[in-house]
């Protein structure tokens, strides 16, 4: 990854928890940087899955009013 240089504040308490779970051998800056990664895709599974279930209800909501019939019910009926 490149690193482009940037100043942030980080509140002491919030910096001394990551030094603390830090690997001794790294230093905190990339352990820092791991955990936004982590967590910035986590948001992206997250949106994701609202998402979809927002959709799966919509479909169920739109199968249950009246004069509609559920996807998995809607089949062509032969008649010869």
């Amino acid at each position: 990854m490149t690193q482009k240089g940037s100043t942030i504040r980080i509140d002491e308490d919030i910096l001394e928890q990551f030094r603390q779970l830090a690997p001794e051998e790294s230093d905190e800056e990339k352990f820092i940087n791991q955990a936004l990664r982590e967590w910035l895709a986590a948001q992206n599974v997250k949106e994701l899955a609202r998402e979809e279930l927002h959709q799966m209800i919509q479909t169920a909501l739109t199968s249950l009013q009246p004069g509609k019939q559920p996807a998995q019910a809607k089949r062509k009926v032969s008649t010869g």
